[in-house]
């Protein structure tokens, strides 16, 4: 790790800031998808009316 640090190879350090720069949008879109889809899919009024249906008739 301190190779990397100390590296002062302008194509190593390229490669890194192109990798970092990569990461950091998958990142954004992974944070995005998560904030899109925070919402839960049902109620929770829905899912107990389910459960105690199947509780009454199994």
């Amino acid at each position: 790790m301190e190779r990397i640090v100390k590296t002062d190879s302008p194509a190593v350090i390229a490669a890194y800031e192109r990798k970092i720069a990569k990461l950091e949008n998958r990142k954004l879109v992974i944070t995005d998808k998560i904030d899109a889809g925070a919402g839960p899919r049902h109620t929770f009024e829905d899912l107990f009316e389910r459960a105690m249906g199947f509780f009454a008739n199994p």
